[in-house]
């Protein structure tokens, strides 16, 4: 297939389909190398997602309820008949809290650790697709310089022979 995508090119190109740019345009274009990449970004990614582990963590929490009834809407922690507790159709209640890990013994480091081999692994397999199809094309694009100068030496048979 990558042959016949190369014989059209070099067809419809008058200029002629330099290697460089066969593979620059495979390299490009090609889906199972932009998978690969697109893996490699994500492994990158899932590294900074295990180093946020060791920063701390805020998180703000809120809720509001609507009652069909009066309810209860301030904290009744003891009841005194002559201070009533305020009563409401809606609660709003809020809170906001901050987490730091300090010691884990190792897990966050662990975590870094493995991503990272697996950033490098796909950095690997990026570097594995890119040479699997640099070498396709090169393949395909010396069938087709081949094919093209079969071609050529057939026509000066024939011209030689209908001479």
């Amino acid at each position: 297939m990558i042959a016949l995508l190369l014989w059209a090119a070099v067809l419809q190109d008058s200029t002629g389909l330099t290697l460089d740019r066969a593979v620059a345009r495979a390299l490009a274009a090609y889906p199972t190398v932009a998978v690969a990449r697109a893996r490699a970004d994500a492994a990158a990614a899932d590294v900074g997602a295990a180093k946020a582990a060791w920063l701390p963590r805020l998180s703000l929490d809120g809720s509001l309820n609507r009652f069909e009834l009066p309810m209860v809407v301030a904290p009744l922690h003891g009841f005194d008949p002559t201070d009533p507790p305020l009563f409401d159709q809606t609660l709003v209640q809020s809170g906001l809290s901050l987490n730091w890990t300090l010691v884990d013994f190792g897990g966050r480091t662990a975590r870094v650790r493995a991503q990272r081999a697996l950033a490098d692994a796909a950095d690997a397999a990026v570097s594995g697709a890119e040479q699997q199809l640099i070498a396709r094309v090169v393949t395909a694009y010396l069938r087709v310089l081949t094919a093209r100068d079969l071609v050529a030496a057939q026509d000066q048979r024939l011209a030689a022979l209908a001479s």
